[in-house]
């Protein structure tokens, strides 16, 4: 990972709380990952990216933020 889940949190300077309600998920969710006691789910670890995309900050995870299957194509990007 380029960075981790509580650097991007306080690059934005969100509390757990309000980057938990920004990506969906519970504040014992985010809890856990700062602390390097669960993993998010790809679904969560997507919303990140996507956050970090939006806000051009370094992603903390590999890979596109949404799976192919949605079809959401980026800028640069060639279709396969």
């Amino acid at each position: 990972m380029s960075s981790t889940i509580k650097d991007l949190r306080e690059e934005l300077g969100l509390s757990q709380q309000s980057f938990a309600e920004r990506l969906g998920v519970g504040i014992a969710s985010v809890s856990r990952w700062e602390r390097g006691a669960g993993r998010p789910s790809k679904l969560a670890m997507m919303r990140v990216n996507q956050l970090a995309d939006e806000l051009g900050l370094a992603r903390p995870f590999e890979g596109p933020p949404f799976p192919k299957k949605w079809g959401v194509r980026w800028p640069g990007r060639k279709k396969e």
